[in-house]
């Protein structure tokens, strides 16, 4: 039987992901909106069932391996961390971000 996971979004992330959505509907109407479902289940369907698919995140290494990054329709980074039976949503960037920059704690 497969793990099951409780998915906690950070208060950083998800003002970075309102962010998005602002900027992605300035360019069309509906475009942000679209894009927030399909990362929602993207989050849901695939980062919640299989967190350890994804590759550790290579700017926090850990013994335990805890912290991992799932690229999203090739622009996005999210990166999150898995404790026990639990997922912290962290943060989310554009890929043309400098990662060396990005802060996660």
């Amino acid at each position: 039987m497969a793990n099951s996971y409780k998915v906690i979004f950070r208060e950083e992330f998800l003002d970075e992901l309102l962010e998005i959505q602002e900027y992605l509907e300035g360019e069309s109407f509906g475009r942000g909106k679209k894009f927030i479902s399909r990362i929602y289940d993207f989050m849901m369907d695939i980062i919640e069932r299989m967190p350890f698919m994804f590759q550790e995140y290579p700017y926090k290494i850990t013994e335990d391996k805890i912290y991992r990054r799932a690229i999203f329709e090739i622009q996005y980074v999210i990166i999150y961390k898995v404790i026990v039976d639990e997922i912290f949503i962290l943060k989310i960037y554009h890929t043309s971000r400098n990662p060396d920059n990005i802060q996660l704690d």
